[in-house]
């Protein structure tokens, strides 16, 4: 009966359908994996309320991920024909939804509940969903022909870059999060009609849309060495057919005035060069390097511009550096990087510049190893950053577990660290 509703005219009646479905699912998640410690627990707490009683409904467990540890759901052929009806609405959506309030909303309830049941839930419908992204990226959708999109008049107008959703891109980052190294395929029919917004003569928001949503893609590829779920250290290769196109693009979007496309190009080339082979990040990687290098001599005392595009040409420059350490020039690049750290505005970069540190001294010691006094020091001082996400702490602390048992790193830690990191270190070995 709630799909019924779904053809309701208003588009709050379709936004709360589409919250009834997401909680279905949901539900469907709890119950199957009640047991299982793996699974990752979501607490809603409403902070907005300060009655203190026992009301149930101020701290709520209703969102639990399996996706995060590959767990797969099991749930009968009711529950697939609810997401044979329901998936459908939402791809169908994405084509006819006039209201973009209201696609955006539906997208996003569609990306949780993807994350949540898996590539598998999606597979049946995944030729219509590539068909409704790429109407969706040459402007065809209903929700964006009142941008008047092929009006060369009014293609510069600072109004038209709303009609790409970030929630789009999103959309796609997530496929390449779900399907991993079957991914290539999917972005190759998607790649093209992504491109048209990152021409010269689109909308800055339009050309950092691109290369931040190819940059998410390569970030999420499980198959990338800095993602969190990579279970091995071999090379991802995926973006190799798509490289010389992407890093010329970010090259060019990178000398804009516009910081969010700066920010976003450096982003971009950091990420491909985890995702690509050695000849094709070598290609371009002279380029790449003078690009990356140049924004690194911005102040990281400057304005608050000048440090978010700094701070995102260091994770760059640590990217490149840990995906060719020996084809680059390391030993003269790793120095700059370190002394760059530690960052000083675009903190979800933490993310990333830390555990680079980190699989220098597991698996490329004779580059670390003349400046491991500094990067251990980076390291136990990081662990008391609020600003470092508790998912990257947990693996610092995993590193110093493992590579205090040597002396020498003893001897370091204990004799050489500044106070603060020592300290850190040696509360993070008690813990069990």
């Amino acid at each position: 009966r709630l799909t019924y509703l779904w053809e309701y005219p208003h588009s709050l009646v379709k936004m709360s359908v589409a919250a009834c479905f997401n909680e279905f699912f949901t539900l469907i998640v709890n119950h199957s994996l009640q047991d299982n410690p793996q699974a990752i627990v979501i607490e809603n707490n409403d902070n907005n309320n300060n009655n203190n009683n026992n009301n149930n409904r101020n701290n709520i467990q209703n969102k639990k991920y399996p996706y995060e540890e590959g767990i797969k759901i099991a749930y009968n052929s009711n529950v697939q024909n609810w997401i044979d009806t329901i998936f459908p609405l939402y791809i169908q959506a994405i084509r006819d939804e006039e209201d973009r309030d209201a696609l955006n909303v539906i997208i996003d309830y569609f990306i949780d509940e993807l994350k949540i049941l898996g590539p598998d839930a999606i597979s049946s419908s995944m030729e219509d969903l590539i068909g409704s992204i790429n109407l969706y990226l040459k402007e065809e959708c209903s929700c964006q022909q009142s941008s008047d999109p092929r009006n060369n008049d009014t293609r510069d107008i600072g109004t038209k870059h709303q009609w790409i959703s970030d929630t789009i891109a999103d959309l796609i980052a997530t496929l390449a999060e779900l399907f991993g190294d079957k991914f290539a395929s999917i972005f190759d029919k998607v790649f093209a009609n992504l491109l048209n917004f990152g021409r010269e003569s689109r909308h800055p928001q339009d050309q950092a849309m691109v290369v931040g949503c190819i940059a998410d893609c390569c970030s999420r590829l499980k198959a990338n060495i800095l993602n969190n779920k990579c279970k091995n250290s071999t090379k991802c290769e995926l973006m190799s057919p798509f490289s010389d196109t992407i890093y010329k693009l970010a090259l060019r979007i990178a000398q804009s005035q516009d910081v969010n496309m700066r920010q976003n190009a450096l982003y971009c080339m950091g990420a491909m060069a985890t995702c690509c082979d050695t000849k094709s990040n070598l290609k371009h990687s002279t380029l790449v390097l003078q690009c990356i290098k140049s924004y690194m001599q911005l102040p990281n005392n400057g304005t608050r511009q000048e440090k978010l595009v700094r701070d995102n040409a260091v994770s760059a420059l640590g990217k490149m550096l840990i995906a060719e350490p020996k084809s680059l020039p390391t030993k003269e690049l790793l120095p700059i990087f370190l002394n760059s750290l530690p960052l000083t505005c675009d903190y979800t970069e933490n993310q990333y510049v830390y555990p680079i540190i980190g699989l220098f001294i597991r698996n490329h010691t004779s580059f670390i190893q003349p400046h491991i006094e500094q990067s251990l020091g980076l390291l136990g001082l990081a662990l008391s950053e609020t600003e470092v996400p508790q998912i990257t702490t947990n693996k610092i602390v995993d590193l110093f577990k493992t590579i205090c048992n040597d002396s020498n790193i003893q001897t370091i830690v204990q004799t050489k660290l500044p106070q603060k990191a020592q300290e850190n270190i040696f509360k993070a070995l008690q813990q069990k």
